[in-house]
């Protein structure tokens, strides 16, 4: 189901923009507002939104409605079919969209005035790219209210740093080309958390070329430690443990088959098995997470030694100087790094 309204704005060529920004959303109405002004605010004139709404209330869709009511470049659809989520809703805005350039932005997020002419010009300059990235900067409530710019790592260790789980850029960072998206594929619409992650890391599978701007930077809403935010691999729930698990022993799988699986790799996927193993631990699931450890050993990831290894941690949990004992012996007798940043919460 799709809402369009009339406006009295023009544009270059209203049927087929050059950029396309797809917006998913479910009960963020000031929020989204507040992304549709940035983008409203561009020095672009001639590009076009898709917001594909989630779920939100009636009155949380009148105050969007209100935002767009005179830009005919704003489009609201209305997600009326399972699944529900945002992989979901930014498949549907692809399907939407008309231009063959796409961002995937954020509704709590914003864009600073030069983005997308940025964007655009980058891309056409470089006709050779399937995306570019650009960085962003933290905010809290208002852009620049933490002077915190996240620069995009230049050297050509993008992979290593997705499998590190320390994403060297977020979900609106990439420019892509509508031939690169439909390279990759869907946004896997059943993973419940990670779905950036699980996206990138196929591309980068792929080898799709790309390359990394300093400028212009967009902005990221965060709460928290932000730090935390973008490197930790904790999750909330047992069932996005679970959903994690899988997509690690997913991104293996392409590895192997791609030919990229070295053993550094190899190292960094046996950690997130360990790391998001050990969450399970928390949530009282150790012979859960025992047999997920032992899944790193099926795939050939971690030595025999290692899944034993791995086990006595897990029953170590709740147990401060044992668990630093271990972290000891770890550090003379594994690679590291398996090793490196060994469990998820300093213990004490």
């Amino acid at each position: 189901m799709a809402e369009r309204v009339v406006s009295t704005s023009k544009l270059a060529d209203p049927t087929r923009p050059p950029i396309a920004v797809v917006i998913p959303n479910k009960g963020r109405a000031e929020l989204c507002r507040a992304a549709i002004e940035s983008l409203q605010g561009q020095s672009l004139p001639d590009w076009e939104a898709i917001i594909v709404d989630d779920g939100s209330t009636p009155a949380e869709l009148e105050c969007i409605r209100a935002g767009i009511a005179d830009d005919q470049r704003v489009r609201l659809i209305l997600r009326d079919s399972p699944p529900a989520g945002a992989n979901h809703c930014r498949n549907l805005g692809v399907d939407h969209a008309r231009a063959d350039l796409i961002v995937f932005l954020d509704s709590d997020d914003m864009l600073s005035p030069g983005c997308l002419a940025a964007r655009a010009a980058e891309m056409a300059k470089r006709p050779d790219l399937a995306f570019i990235v650009f960085p962003h900067e933290h905010f809290n409530v208002q852009p620049g209210d933490m002077d915190d710019p996240w620069v995009v790592p230049s050297e050509d260790q993008h992979l290593d740093r997705f499998l590190m789980g320390s994403p060297p850029w977020q979900t609106a960072g990439p420019t892509w080309r509508r031939s690169a998206l439909k390279a990759v594929g869907p946004w896997d619409e059943s993973l419940p958390c990670g779905q950036d992650w699980d996206f990138h890391v196929r591309a980068l599978v792929l080898q799709l070329p790309h390359t990394a701007v300093p400028q212009p930077r967009f902005f990221h809403r965060i709460t928290g430690n932000h730090r935390e935010c973008v490197s930790n691999w904790a999750l909330r729930s047992s069932a996005s443990v679970h959903a994690r698990l899988n997509m690690t022993a997913k991104a293996c799988g392409l590895l192997r088959n791609s030919g990229l699986l070295t053993y550094k790799r190899e190292q960094l996927l046996a950690r997130l098995f360990l790391l998001t193993a050990e969450q399970l631990v928390q949530y009282g699931e150790r012979s859960t997470a025992s047999r997920w450890w032992g899944r790193a050993l099926e795939l050939g990831l971690i030595s025999r030694r290692q899944y034993h290894e791995g086990k006595v941690l897990f029953r170590l949990h709740g147990i401060p100087i044992l668990r630093s004992a271990f972290r000891l012996y770890a550090h003379c007798f594994w690679p590291p790094t398996l090793r490196h940043h060994l469990t998820i919460q300093a213990d004490g």
